[in-house]
Order: structure tokens, then C-alpha cells, then sequence
């Protein structure tokens, strides 16, 4: 009876144990998926006027969404590297173009950008998205160009679209007042601008030597 007796408790007591192991293990793994899924804040764009980044690769899109976003980023460590790197270049640019603008301004001046390296040569900005080819990203300057042209529409409308060297030039000279030189290279010439170096009246003589010299519009990139 006695035997019994023991027999019965320790086997509740097996099975209770059982129970409670698999309990903590059940707790275990929602903590481990809770804490992933914190930590996703991590992969997002922390900027004021940047949406979303998407990167378009062999016709399939991964979307890097907004800091405080509801929106989450699977996580990813190349995606990691990639908010990182352009976090660091948006942010940069950013903080010098909208220094002194309110909460209201950067609210006007929202936008999303689109990699593709389907196109790697791609440049196409609108009122709402910047459409940049991988190669052109990742030339220094291409970027960063590419959000001061974007501000200066906002901020004049459409009034230098009429004039794209006008806009160009302005462009240059508030690049090279932020970064400090304007050494553009060229994705594939591997060319660089240098002031000084070329003059505009040598360069035009041709369509092809514009499309060969470093001075032609992110836009004509994929054209030429």
C-alpha cells in the first residue's frame, strides 16, 4: 500500500515537473520572438522627411519603413546594413538642408525612395518618390545630390524645372557647400568633375561627349 502510495506521488510529481518545464520552455520561446521583434526598430530609416526605402532586386522588394513606423522590417542583416549606411548618409544631408525647419515643413517635404538594381543606372524624381539606380547610389555625392534637388523643388516649385542647368548648378554649389568638394565620379567612366577641369562649351560640342564627361544629369545617367 505504502508502495503504492509512493509510487502514485512521484509519478504526479514527474508529471507535474513535465508540465512545468514545458511551460518555461513555451515562455522561453515567445520571450525569444517578443525580443526579436523589438528589436526590429533597429532596421528603419531614422529621418524626418524619408518614408520608406524600398530595394528592388531580381524583381522582388524588401521595404525599410520609418522609424515609429507601425509598419515592421523583417529582420535581416544586410537590410541592417543598408538602413545603416543610409542612415548615416540621409540623416547627414538632411540635417543640413532642414536645420532650421518646423515640424510643419518636413510634414510638406515627405517622401519615399526606391533602389532598384533591376536598373542600375536609374534616376527618376518626383513630388513624392526618388527612384535611384544601385550603381548610382552607390557613388558618393549621387545620394545625397539627389535630396538637395528634391528640397530645392519644394522649396521653389517648379520654377527651375525649365531651366534643369540652372538647377544643376545649384544643386552643385550646395553639394560642395555641405560636403566641401564636388569630386563627382562617374559610375561607369569612372570619370571625376572637377571645378575648373572641364568647361561647359568643351563638354556640349557633342550629345556623346556630354554623356561621356561627368557632368550630366543623374537623369541622363540611364540614356546615355
Amino acid at each position: 500500500m505504502i508502495q503504492k502510495l509512493r509510487d502514485y506521488f512521484t509519478q504526479a510529481i514527474n508529471t507535474n515537473r513535465t508540465k512545468i518545464l514545458m511551460c518555461l520552455s513555451c515562455l522561453t520561446y515567445f520571450s525569444l520572438l517578443s525580443l526579436i521583434w523589438v528589436s526590429n526598430d533597429g532596421i528603419c530609416i531614422k529621418s524626418t522627411t524619408v518614408n520608406s526605402v524600398d530595394i528592388v532586386k531580381h524583381g522582388k522588394k524588401e521595404t525599410i519603413f520609418q522609424c515609429g513606423a507601425k509598419q515592421k522590417t523583417r529582420f535581416d542583416p544586410k537590410l541592417e546594413k543598408t538602413a545603416t549606411v543610409l542612415n548615416a548618409r540621409i540623416k547627414g544631408i538632411e540635417n543640413y538642408l532642414f536645420a532650421n525647419s518646423n515640424a510643419q515643413d518636413n510634414e510638406k517635404t515627405k517622401f519615399s525612395i526606391q533602389i532598384t538594381y533591376d536598373r542600375l543606372l536609374q534616376f527618376e524624381l518626383s513630388d513624392t518618390q526618388l527612384k535611384i539606380g544601385g550603381v548610382l547610389l552607390d557613388e558618393p555625392g549621387n545620394l545625397e545630390r539627389a535630396l538637395i534637388k528634391f528640397w530645392i523643388r519644394k522649396k521653389m516649385g517648379d520654377q527651375l524645372l525649365t531651366h534643369g542647368l540652372f538647377e544643376e548648378s545649384v544643386v552643385d554649389l550646395i553639394y560642395f557647400s555641405y560636403s566641401g568638394r564636388l569630386d563627382i565620379v562617374d559610375p561607369i567612366t569612372a570619370k571625376a568633375s572637377r571645378i575648373g577641369f572641364h568647361r561647359w562649351p568643351q563638354v556640349l560640342k557633342s550629345f556623346d561627349e556630354y554623356c561621356e564627361s561627368s557632368w550630366k544629369m543623374l537623369e541622363h545617367s540611364e540614356s546615355c
